[in-house]
This record gives C-alpha cells, sequence and structure tokens, in this order.
C-alpha cells in the first residue's frame, strides 16, 4: 500500500517537508489565480512525489527537489485520484484535470544525510 494525500484547497508553508514517500496532490481549489503562496514547499523530501495544480515558482520550493512536467503515467494516476476525490466532495473532476499540474521529485536521497551521526 502506498500513501496518498489529496488536498482541496492551497496549504501554508513547509508543506511535505522531510517527505520520504507516497503521494501528494494540491489542488488549489480556493484559489481565485490559481497561485501558490507557501514557501519551503517540500523541503528536505527525499521520497514520493507532489502534484500541484496551477502555479507556484521555484523560490518557493525546498531546493533539494526537482520540477518536472507530468507524463502520461501522471496524468492517467491523476485522473484517478482526482475522479474519486471529485465524486466524495462533489467537484467536476473533468474541470480540475483542465488546470496544468506539475511533479515535485527527490533529487537526492537523504539530502540532509550528511549533517546527522551515528
Amino acid at each position: 500500500q502506498k500513501p496518498l494525500i489529496v488536498i482541496g484547497g492551497s496549504s501554508q508553508d513547509f508543506l511535505a517537508e522531510y517527505m520520504a514517500g507516497g503521494t501528494l496532490i494540491l489542488l488549489g481549489l480556493n484559489l481565485d489565480d490559481g497561485r501558490h503562496q507557501a514557501n519551503f514547499v517540500a523541503t528536505g523530501m527525499h521520497g514520493g512525489a507532489v502534484y500541484i495544480r496551477g502555479s507556484i515558482s521555484e523560490e518557493q520550493l525546498g531546493r533539494e527537489v526537482g520540477v518536472a512536467e507530468i507524463d502520461k503515467a501522471d496524468r492517467a494516476a491523476l485522473e484517478g485520484y482526482i475522479g474519486e476525490f471529485a465524486a466524495h466532495f462533489g467537484h467536476d473532476a473533468e474541470e480540475i484535470l483542465k488546470a496544468d499540474f506539475i511533479k515535485l521529485y527527490p533529487r537526492w536521497l537523504r539530502p540532509y544525510g550528511q549533517l546527522y551521526t551515528y
């Protein structure tokens, strides 16, 4: 089993901080302009994937994450997850999926591992 969180609205600073696996989908349905305001998103992330609907600047992201456009496999997964979300909460999945999405992924495994002693 793989953890999954779908957030209908936006978020505050440090979303997905030290994320180690699973999938997080941020839809931003409460944003008028589609622009997320959170800072330090995915700081320390070392596993999993974050999908963001709308826009966010690279300055708002942790430096440990890369940004990619979604591919066909990502799109198929999003369609399923967002379809289920929309059915539960009375939204139109097709309308949600019309917007652009980006994918955040960890660039390194354990980005702060060198700071710890054992």
